[in-house]
């Protein structure tokens, strides 16, 4: 069965996530849905009630770790206790501004994290990992 992809862009900085959507847009993949949030609370909460009910759609999350009221760890904790069915259909890629050294390994510890990639995001980047869904 083929999925149909939805991306979430979770990042308190509008500006980013307006350049990562038109970065997917500009893309070659296909494009089914594009979601940002400026609220990870928000974003959490779609994934809570949108996933379970969205057989046929895989989730792409592409995450800041650097945000005021609930930062990327915090919201990495948080979807930890999700359910198993929920967690089996995303997949996260961390997008950050951090060259931090402990991000990056702090990520490493986390199997649902797909990259650690440093902004801004490319369609080259894009193209080479999403292609394939």
């Amino acid at each position: 069965m083929n999925r149909e992809n939805t991306y979430l862009i979770v990042d308190d900085d509008p500006v980013n996530n307006f350049l990562c959507r038109e970065t997917i847009l500009a893309s070659k993949i296909k494009k089914n849905n594009i979601i940002d949030f400026t609220s990870p609370e928000l974003a959490l909460s779609f994934l809570q009630n949108e996933v379970n009910i969205s057989q046929n759609f895989r989730f792409i999350v592409i995450l800041d770790i650097k945000m005021p009221q609930l930062n990327g760890w915090e919201f990495l904790d948080k979807f930890e206790t999700l359910s198993e069915n929920i967690k089996q259909k995303v997949e996260i890629y961390i997008l950050t501004t951090s060259i931090d050294p402990r991000d990056k390994e702090r990520a490493n510890h986390r199997s649902y994290i797909k990259d650690f990639i440093i902004k801004p995001i490319s369609t080259e980047y894009i193209e080479s990992k999403f292609a394939h869904y």
